[in-house]
């Protein structure tokens, strides 16, 4: 069989990979949470910015895609900075995610979302935002002292 990585193909991770494997798991989907409430409350005080400041209403767009770049970025350094390898992955993970936790809500609040190139977008944008982010989370963290 062929290799992937260190390991052959249909080889076992064993207790301590699918242990690992279930942490990186769950710090993708806490990311992305976190990045979800990020966008809410960013969103929330933009908008009462642009109120405030009598901005024309063309520029919201703009700003709810910085606000959603921010976020996702947020999630990949976390990715990065907590798994202990390929953070490139989990913060494109966490990117994944966000996208569709954001469509889950968009779900709940506005019907079935359009799916087109807006969507496709969406997710080109958070795959690789989460990706940049993943890398210079892991190569920025704190090495462990013994």
């Amino acid at each position: 069989m062929g290799k992937i990585g260190i390991m052959k193909l249909g080889e076992s991770i064993g207790e301590e990979g699918r242990a690992e494997l279930g942490r990186s798991a769950l710090t993708v989907v806490k990311a992305a949470a976190f990045a979800v409430l990020t966008t809410v409350l960013l969103l929330v005080l933009s908008a009462v910015i642009l109120l405030l400041t009598g901005v024309d209403d063309s520029a919201s767009g703009y700003v709810v895609q910085v606000v959603r770049i921010l976020s996702v970025c947020a999630a990949g350094l976390i990715c990065g900075k907590t798994v202990p390898k390929m953070g490139w992955l989990a913060g494109a993970a966490a990117g994944l995610v966000y996208v569709l936790m954001t469509m889950l809500v968009g779900l709940l609040f506005y019907g079935a979302p359009e799916l087109g190139g807006d969507l496709l977008a969406d997710v080109i944008i958070a795959l690789v935002c989460g990706f940049v982010s993943g890398v210079v989370g892991i190569n920025t963290k704190r090495k462990r002292t013994r």
